[in-house]
């Protein structure tokens, strides 16, 4: 109770401080559709979460937007921030684009006074469309038909070049005829996939050198000559295994990281893994079903606790408390990033471990018929059968989720009953 009474005063208190300064707070959004009309003007930082955002007016400030499809048709007089799906610029950032998804694309009005950096499945500039200073991109496929006023840097599998690039290009593409790299972590972007490789065409202008990595030479798709050359440099490819090698190898990896991950647990946990896994034994169906939803969860917290977090840093920033936003990004930023990793540890390497314990006491013990085995032969069998189970296409996979989940739910069971007062069922 001291604790939480603490707590309050010292938010009053800043709430008391925050209210005698002549300053503006930021705007904060949400719902399934958020329309800025035109017209309309927004004089703080915006804030918007939603499916899907329209901003047809004027920002005054930085604007942050999280949800699946973002339109920005009018002005942002600061930053350009965009978590989700897809994004589509047609108007005017003052600022930067920072964006994460599976597609941006600048339409023919787009103009970002400074820098763009993206990080998804495609990227496409249109041929009206600027970038005032340099482009950062990584991806599957980057689609440049506009201006770039200085650099362009490029990660990825394919990359066509139509447009101006006012100095350098630096690109590490892939080859000719591989396979286009699918969107991972988001819905597919709505763009067929771009053919591996570089392609740069006669129409394009390159005011500086340009630079690619790949396995082979690609200059018969460069059509344009840079003023400063072409530079290419080769990179090995990785060498193919025969598939049984390679299936081999695998079940090695997973199976040295579960046994030592496991021994560490045996040696510090002990007794609690083998009643993790006899919990998961005796209530599977509940165990799966808690896994389940303390795993959405889990995420589901995560995810606002860092959305939280940027905006407390970013209302701190507003208000010119630059040197304590920066302490607390930091402080925040690390208790997050620790947190969310033993999160993750428990979700994918602990509940394996559990899982694997169980399958080698229901070998030895039940169906062997074995008393007093050690638990480090135990967790030795147990852990060959799992890794071997999730080494086998389609049934892996589906093994792995529900050892995940079985495993999750089984932890949260056991730490439900260590909290209850003693004496109660």
């Amino acid at each position: 109770m001291a604790r939480k009474r603490l707590a309050l005063a010292l938010v009053l208190m800043l709430l008391v401080v925050l209210a005698a300064l002549p300053v503006r707070a930021a705007e904060f959004r949400s719902g399934n559709l958020v329309v800025i009309e035109q017209g309309q003007t927004i004089d703080d930082d915006l804030f918007v979460s939603a499916q899907h955002v329209i901003v047809n007016g004027t920002v005054n400030g930085d604007l942050w937007i999280a949800g699946s499809q973002a339109e920005v048709n009018g002005s942002v007089n600061g930053s350009l921030f965009f978590a989700g799906q897809q994004l589509d610029v047609r108007g005017a950032v003052r600022g930067s684009l920072y964006g994460v998804g599976s597609q941006a694309v600048l339409g023919a009005r787009a103009d970002v006074a400074r820098n763009l950096y993206f990080a998804g499945f495609a990227l496409s500039i249109d041929p009206r469309a600027t970038v005032g200073r340099d482009a950062f991109a990584a991806g599957n496929q980057a689609l440049i038909a506009g201006r770039v006023g200085r650099n362009l840097s490029f990660s990825g599998s394919a990359l066509d070049i139509t447009g101006s690039i006012g100095n350098d290009v630096q690109a590490n593409v892939g080859a000719p005829g591989s396979t286009p790299s699918p969107p991972r972590g988001f819905a597919p972007a709505q763009v067929a996939p771009a053919a591996p490789g570089i392609r740069v065409s006669e129409r394009a202008r390159i005011g500086g050198r340009l630079s690619y990595r790949s396995p082979v030479d690609q200059s018969a798709n460069i059509r344009a000559r840079p003023a400063r050359g072409i530079v290419f440099t080769p990179t090995p490819r990785a060498p193919r295994l025969p598939a049984g090698v390679a299936w081999l190898l695998a079940w090695l990896r997973l199976y040295g990281s579960l046994i030592a991950l496991g021994a560490l647990a045996l040696y510090g946990l002990g007794a609690p893994l083998r009643r993790l896994s006899e919990r998961a034994a005796v209530v599977p169906l509940l165990s799966v079903g808690w896994g389940i939803l303390i795993i959405l969860a889990g995420f589901a917290a995560a995810f606002v606790a860092a959305v939280l977090i940027m905006a407390v840093t970013a209302l701190l920033a507003a208000i010119t408390f630059g040197g304590l936003a920066a302490t607390v990004l930091f402080g925040a930023g690390t208790a997050w990033a620790f947190g969310f990793t033993i999160f993750l540890l428990a979700v994918i390497w602990g509940s394996r471990i559990i899982v694997s314990y169980l399958l080698g006491w229901l070998v030895l013990e039940r169906l062997a018929g074995l008393r007093r085995v050690e638990s480090i032969y135990i967790l030795a069998v147990g852990t060959g059968i799992y890794s071997l189970a999730q080494s086998i296409p389609f049934f892996g996979a589906v093994a792995s989720a529900i050892a995940t989940v079985l495993g999750f739910g089984a932890i949260y069971l056991v730490w439900q009953e260590s909290q209850a007062p003693a004496g109660l069922p």
